[in-house]
């Protein structure tokens, strides 16, 4: 355990390391946070001596069901999950040679049409859905204390220099962002401010958000849904307290 933990201790120290570990996404109309899958990935090859893999158990027209396991061989412990894939995807806009099999109104209000997924299009989703199987089986397998503390290092890692030059990093991130598809005009709305003007925890928000769509944990519309959701709760909390306090006036 005590190599284990500095094996990933080492790896914590790493700023690039340390700005992909952790994740944020919108659940629930809150944010919630957790490490990533890549500091998962690189936290079971620090604990040495455990085996990671996948296979179909199930497979029909509609759906194909795959188990992932993460197996610790050194004390013969193993977790596992099964994940079942759906053959379609779902688009705005349909491309040509699109097969279309239905459509719907999303929780956004936008129609989006269900289409029959080509085999690149099923195996990025394969791919994707693997990968949060395997975080999942692999946090359940590696030391809760460990973990918890080497996230709280990678936080270490980066608060120094977000706090040094917080435009420096807010232009990076606007840079990241962009890559993605996702606009300095939309960060911007986002944080009710310019985003050339985060504060080092926007920077670290923004961070984990872009950590989280980059492993497609989430989308922008999720973010920017929840952000609008909180704020109507907001609101009507505001009122209900004011509510509160005319009463107690009275």
């Amino acid at each position: 355990l005590m190599k284990f933990r500095e094996a990933l201790r080492e790896q914590c120290k790493r700023r690039t390391f340390a700005e992909q570990a952790q994740y944020a996404k919108p659940v629930g109309g809150q944010i919630i946070r957790g490490p990533s899958i890549r500091f998962v990935e690189a936290a079971l090859a620090c604990y040495e001596n455990n085996r990671s893999t996948s296979q179909i158990i199930q497979d029909d027209p509609q759906f194909r069901t795959v188990r992932v396991m993460v197996t610790d061989l050194q004390r013969n412990v193993e977790f596992s999950e099964d994940v079942q894939i759906s053959k379609t995807v779902e688009r705005r806009n349909p491309r040509q040679g699109d097969e279309i099999l239905g459509e719907r109104v999303n929780s956004h209000g936008s129609k989006v049409y269900l289409i029959a997924a080509t085999d690149d299009d099923l195996q990025n989703k394969i791919s994707a859905a693997v990968s949060k199987r395997l975080r999942t089986c692999g946090l359940r397998l590696l030391p809760h204390d460990i973990v918890q503390e080497a996230l709280a290092l990678c936080e270490e890692s980066i608060q120094s220099q977000d706090s040094a030059d917080p435009t420096a990093q807010a232009k990076r991130m606007c840079d990241a962002f962009i890559a993605i598809g996702v606009s300095a005009e939309q960060l911007s709305a986002y944080l009710g401010h310019s985003a050339l003007q985060c504060t080092p925890a926007e920077i670290r928000e923004l961070r984990d958000i872009y950590n989280a769509i980059e492993e497609k944990d989430a989308t922008w519309s999720d973010v920017m849904a929840t952000r609008e959701a909180g704020e109507v709760k907001n609101e009507a909390k505001s009122k209900l307290v004011e509510k509160l306090e005319e009463r107690k006036g009275k």
